[in-house]
């Protein structure tokens, strides 16, 4: 449930997520992964990939969390939430006040 308005906080625009892919060679094949699991578009390059993919499937999400490969940043603060800063997703989720 807390996934849903997370996305739901995404697409309404009061969230966005930003991509920290930042070309390391160490991430290369759990993008393969989530290239074959989400459809690459054609002109769709890592960083939209890794946006997209994020609010498609909560798996993915925890993933791209986890490693620290997506942020998070609120629009009306500011605020910028990433794995390092905040730890898990469900710590995000508690910071966010999402249920």
């Amino acid at each position: 449930m807390s996934f849903k308005k997370l996305k739901e906080k995404v697409l309404s625009g009061s969230l966005d997520i930003s991509s920290k892919h930042n070309g390391n060679p160490a991430h290369n094949d759990l993008i393969r992964a989530v290239g074959k699991r989400h459809k690459v578009g054609f002109f769709e390059s890592i960083n939209k990939l890794l946006i997209r993919s994020s609010v498609e499937k909560e798996e993915t999400c925890n993933v791209l969390w986890e490693y620290n490969l997506i942020s998070f940043k609120d629009r009306e603060t500011g605020d910028e939430y990433t794995c390092n800063y905040i730890g898990s997703l469900n710590d995000l989720y508690k910071k966010l006040n999402i249920k």
